[in-house]
């Protein structure tokens, strides 16, 4: 008959009771999370200090100081006055982001134009105005923008001519 000796300690309930913290889900998030922003914030610390090091290198300066200097070109369109030759470059960013706005509320006025009367074209009880809203709808919701953007790079604007070969539709003009 054998006897059951309890007094021995089994090695695998001795093993897992030493590595026990690991199966522990809320020990491994933290573990796992404690890991990765270690590297994260190893990698931000290497490409800032490779950085720096390639600025001292080539004894080039960082920061904002290049707003403050004449900007030397003039901007084609502006919203604001500007005086070419004395303007600085903080000037040419404003310049920027107010000729963005105005881009962008004239786009949103036209395409909600555009929307309306196509929706109302597609509404309509003639077939064929009906059809033409329909196909304009499919074509150019269906289609990616990538591809759009493709489609008219290559089948409008390559067609068109060079700069120093364009129309001149002023006469001489000066717009």
């Amino acid at each position: 008959m054998a006897i059951n000796d309890d007094s021995r300690p089994n090695k695998q309930i001795q093993s897992k009771e030493k590595f026990s913290f690991f199966h522990n889900e809320r020990v491994r998030s933290f573990f796992y999370q404690f890991v990765t922003a270690a590297v994260v914030i190893f990698c931000a610390w290497y490409l800032y200090s490779n950085t720096a090091h390639n600025l001292a290198v080539r004894d080039m300066s960082t920061g904002f100081d290049f707003l403050s200097v004449s900007a030397g070109f003039d901007p084609g369109f502006t919203l604001i006055s500007y005086e070419p030759g004395i303007g600085t470059y903080a000037d040419i960013y404003l310049i920027g982001i107010i000729n963005t706005l105005f881009v962008s509320i004239l786009a949103f006025f036209a395409s909600t134009c555009v929307g309306f009367f196509i929706g109302m074209m597609r509404l309509s009880n003639n077939w064929l105005v009906s059809k033409v809203a329909l196909a304009y709808v499919e074509i150019f919701r269906n289609i990616p923008l990538l591809i759009q953007l493709v489609f008219w790079y290559i089948a409008v604007f390559s067609i068109l001519p060079k700069v120093r070969n364009s129309i001149d539709l002023s006469a001489g003009a000066e717009v």
